[in-house]
């Protein structure tokens, strides 16, 4: 759950940034490609409580505390990364279709359960697993339980791990790309 409430939360704010901060949009002299990282950090903040919050509760319950949380750092990147890029896209497009935003609120939470989030993946055929496997969000989900309560590593799948990298790499290029070539316009739309 603190995974997808940074994602979601992180996602949501930084494709408002740009109406959010409409007057810093019109500037001439202001570097608006920092907004909507801005958003995702300041989520950021939150999810990092969380997660000192669960250590925290970890040590309340007197629960063995594993090797396997070491990598809680790497998921929270990887999480900042694939949350910095789905911003920067969602940011380009909201200006110009301010509905987009209900539409998000849509697809955020279809995505929510096409990630094991809620329920146990292995309770599904593998046929269907490799199906829910494509979503790069179920790279950071099943992270972040491994990191907490399996024990697993990032490493002993490293299919994934490149599929995960590839993907956000991709999303990062195409937000970039996108927001680049619409910029000239927010100032006009909004």
């Amino acid at each position: 759950m603190i995974a997808w409430f940074f994602f979601s939360d992180g996602v949501m704010s930084g494709a408002n940034a740009l109406l959010e901060y409409s007057y810093l949009v019109k500037k001439v002299k202001f570097n608006i490609e920092i907004l909507p990282v801005v958003k995702v950090v300041s989520s950021g903040i939150v999810h990092c409580f969380f997660v000192i919050f669960v250590l925290f509760l970890y040590l309340l319950w007197r629960l063995p505390l594993c090797w396997s949380m070491l990598q809680i750092p790497y998921y929270m990147i990887c999480s900042f990364c694939i949350c910095i890029a789905c911003a920067k896209i969602n940011c380009a497009v909201v200006p110009f279709f301010r509905d987009f935003t209900q539409l998000l609120e849509i697809l955020l939470m279809v995505l929510m359960w096409a990630c094991p989030v809620m329920w146990d993946i292995s309770m599904l055929p593998p046929q269907v697993v490799m199906i829910f496997k494509l979503n790069p969000l179920y790279y950071l989900i099943d992270g972040y339980r491994q990191a907490y309560m399996n024990g697993g590593w990032f490493f002993e799948d490293i299919g994934m791990t490149l599929y995960f990298w590839t993907i956000t790499l991709l999303l990062t290029y195409i937000g970039n790309k996108l927001f680049n070539k619409l910029q000239v316009h927010f100032a006009d739309i909004i």
